[in-house]
């Protein structure tokens, strides 16, 4: 009783968390609570919003959190725990609430889809229909993920450099999707479009191996 500020009554005290997608956090649950870390201490899961994973150490008092993949960047969610001390009978519990924080995303490949959403996101010539062109990174931009000699971004905003007007944009996921006038890299695609029997960096290159010279 002498260490205790609640001597009357058994309390646990509300936690918060930081935990960024793609990785487990942790908070010490029991730090601020009147619940020791010992092998009598129970911890469960009562409640809350959280749809990541949780996981409870009750002889560290150390809750975990990976986050869903559906929570980067929303409003903050919640765990509600019970601890208890099961060394008495009846038990004595107390019960709190974790509040979560996850921020939003990273986006490892800078592809402009963030990790959350990216189907793979070590891999920049793999994104989904969340990806934000504004939000991708000089190296995507300058790319050329299909191998026909136009840069990602270059096809992404067409002949005009506007993403906006869609008629003269092309797929950077596509070799046979370009426009010759945006050829500025050596093509290194090796299907054949045309099916003509001749590979389509051989057509683009030319016999000179420069797509920039006639």
């Amino acid at each position: 009783n002498s260490t205790d500020l609640n001597p009357q009554v058994a309390t646990a005290n509300n936690d918060v968390l930081n935990a960024p997608f793609g990785v487990t956090s942790a908070v010490s649950v029991l730090s601020n609570d009147d619940f020791l870390p010992v092998l009598s201490t129970v911890i469960t899961r009562t409640g809350g919003d959280a749809s990541g994973v949780v996981t409870f150490a009750p002889t560290t008092g150390i809750m975990s959190y990976t986050p869903a993949s559906s929570e980067p960047g929303g409003s903050n969610v919640t765990v509600i725990y019970q601890v208890c001390n099961t060394l008495v009978s009846p038990q004595v519990c107390a019960s709190a609430t974790v509040t979560i924080t996850v921020p939003l995303a990273g986006d490892a490949d800078g592809d402009g889809d963030p990790d959350n959403t990216d189907p793979s996101k070590n891999d920049a010539c793999v994104w989904g229909p969340n990806q934000v062109l504004a939000n991708t990174l000089l190296t995507w931009r300058n790319a050329d993920c299909d191998g026909d000699g136009v840069t990602n971004y270059a096809e992404a905003t067409g002949a005009d450099g506007d993403a906006s007007t869609t008629g003269d944009n092309t797929n950077p996921k596509s070799a046979c999707s370009l426009n010759l006038s945006q050829v500025t890299l050596v093509a290194t695609s090796t299907g054949d479009c045309d099916g003509d029997g001749v590979m389509d960096k051989d057509e683009i290159n030319g016999l000179d191996d420069n797509p920039l010279t006639l």
